[in-house]
């Protein structure tokens, strides 16, 4: 993956250098060379690097399954009864389709000042004040899902640089989410025979005894899967 330039983003909130420049450190590394804990996943660490430059509460990336927005990794310390991995939303309910279809814009420092957010029940439900959210998109354009901060609280001091930071962020999460998915590809195509080995009876054990000619009699037996 070539390295994001960071260098556009000379106005955005000085936090966001700093940040940038650790997480690449990071996901530019080999997978397997990551200074990452056990528990730690690297799209957990976007999200929580996003949301804490923006000053927000809530940071998601969601996969779109159907007609839902199913939450697949979720940063929202303390907000855990709100939302966490696994949950869904019907994306009738959810500000996704607007976006994408320009009705509403990826940054909304304000959703008071967007009448249709204004008229979403989710707005007041959540609350949602601020908001920004952008398309993660994997090889040849397909729409993965979204990569989302919010706040409970309008922020007038987010800005377009801002939205470049995030957009720098969903576009590190959506590379990996494509390693992930040519991963589990390449592993599925490995299994497939021994699946269908298993189902069709098998496997048959075919069993080769091993002769010490010197001594005149039977040495191990040698067990072979065919």
């Amino acid at each position: 993956m070539d390295q994001p330039d960071v260098s556009q983003f000379a106005g955005a909130k000085p936090l966001a250098d700093g940040l940038l420049a650790g997480v690449l450190a990071g996901v530019l590394a080999a997978p397997e060379q990551r200074d990452v804990g056990p528990s730690e996943d690297i799209i957990d660490s976007f999200l929580r690097a996003a949301r804490t430059h923006l000053g927000l509460q809530v940071a998601y990336v969601s996969e779109f399954c159907g007609n839902d927005a199913l939450y697949r990794h979720v940063d929202a310390p303390g907000l855990e009864a709100l939302i966490k991995p696994g949950d869904r939303r019907s994306l009738d309910d959810v500000y996704c389709r607007h976006i994408l279809s320009g009705a509403l814009p990826e940054l909304i420092p304000d959703t008071a000042a967007e009448p249709l957010a204004v008229a979403m029940p989710i707005t007041s439900a959540v609350p949602i004040g601020a908001h920004v959210s952008v398309p993660l998109r994997l090889e040849g354009g397909e729409l993965f899902g979204m990569f989302c901060c919010l706040g409970p609280a309008a922020d007038t001091s987010l800005t377009m640089r801002d939205l470049g930071i995030v957009r720098v962020f969903a576009q590190m999460a959506a590379a990996e989410l494509q390693r992930r998915q040519a991963t589990a590809v390449a592993l599925a195509a490995k299994r497939a025979p021994v699946a269908r080995m298993i189902d069709g009876g098998g496997p048959d054990m075919v069993y080769q005894p091993i002769y010490r000619i010197g001594a005149a009699r039977a040495g191990p037996v040698v067990c072979r899967c065919p």
